[in-house]
C-alpha cells in the first residue's frame, strides 16, 4: 500500500481522492497514517502516465490534508505493508507525537532570491591602448566587486531570517537563484509579506518572492533524520 502521511488519531479528517481509490487510515490508537491499499510500486513501474499521475497525486493529497490538519509527509517511495507501517507507528509513537506538536500551526515559506543581473560599465568608444585596458581592468573590478557585494548581501540576509525564523537553503537549483525555506507560524505569513518588502529595498541586488503556505516538508525531514525537536 502506499502511504502519504502520518496524522493525530484524534483528527477528524474528510479524506481527498487517491490516485486511483478512496483513501483510507490506518493506526495503532494514537497516530494515524494516511494510505492508497492498492496502488502498488511495482504496478507504477510499468505505466509512465500512471507514475507521473501518482506523483502528482501525492503532493495534492498531503496539501488537501494540511489544509485540515498537522500533517507528516511520507516520501513517495513510501510504500509498505499495513504489518510494517504499524509497527513503526508503535516504535516511533512517541517522536511522531512530539513533532506534530511542534508543526502544529506551522508552516513552509518558499523564498526566492533571483540575483539581478549585474552590467557591464561601458567603455567609451574613443578609448584607445592603454587607456582602454586600464578601462577594461576597471570594469572587470568593478563586476567582481557587485558579485561580492551580491554574495556579502546574502550572507547578511541569511544571518537576519535565522534571528526570525528557522531557514534551510535548498541545494535543488543549479542556478544563481537562492531558494530558501523558512519555518513559521501560518498567524505569520503577512509579517514574512510585509519583511520581504522591506528586505527587497534594502537588497537591492536580489529579486525576492515567496510561496503561500506549504506542509513543512523540508523541515520534517531534517527533523526525522536527525532524531531531534525542539520543544
Amino acid at each position: 500500500m502506499h502511504s502519504y502521511a502520518i496524522v493525530n488519531a484524534e483528527i477528524d479528517l474528510t479524506l481527498p481522492e487517491g490516485t486511483l481509490e478512496t483513501l483510507q487510515l490506518i493506526g495503532n490508537g494514537a497516530l494515524s497514517i494516511v494510505v492508497e491499499p492498492n496502488l502498488k510500486l511495482e504496478v507504477l513501474q510499468q505505466d509512465d502516465t500512471l507514475l507521473l499521475q501518482a506523483i502528482l497525486a501525492h503532493d495534492r493529497i498531503i496539501r488537501a490534508l494540511f489544509l485540515q490538519t498537522t500533517v507528516l509527509p511520507l516520501r513517495f517511495s513510501a510504500f509498505l505493508p499495513e504489518k510494517e507501517l504499524i509497527a513503526d507507528l508503535n516504535t516511533n509513537q512517541s517522536r511522531y507525537l512530539a513533532y506534530l506538536k511542534y508543526f502544529n500551526g506551522k508552516a513552509e515559506y518558499r523564498l526566492k532570491l533571483v540575483p539581478l543581473e549585474i552590467l557591464d560599465t561601458p567603455i567609451s568608444p574613443s578609448l584607445k591602448g592603454k587607456n582602454y585596458f586600464l578601462a577594461r581592468k576597471q570594469q572587470i573590478q568593478t563586476q567582481q566587486d557587485q558579485h561580492q557585494l551580491q554574495l556579502t548581501q546574502f550572507e547578511q540576509l541569511l544571518e537576519i531570517i535565522n534571528q526570525f525564523w528557522p531557514a534551510i537553503l535548498s541545494t535543488e537549483t543549479a542556478t544563481t537563484e537562492k531558494i530558501l525555506f523558512l519555518l513559521a507560524k501560518q498567524t505569520e505569513e503577512e509579517v514574512i509579506q510585509n519583511m520581504i518588502k522591506i528586505w527587497q529595498e534594502h537588497y537591492t541586488l536580489y529579486q525576492f518572492s515567496v510561496e503561500t503556505a506549504l506542509p513543512p516538508y523540508h523541515f520534517i525531514e531534517s527533523f526525522i533524520s536527525t532524531k531531534k525537536v525542539d520543544s
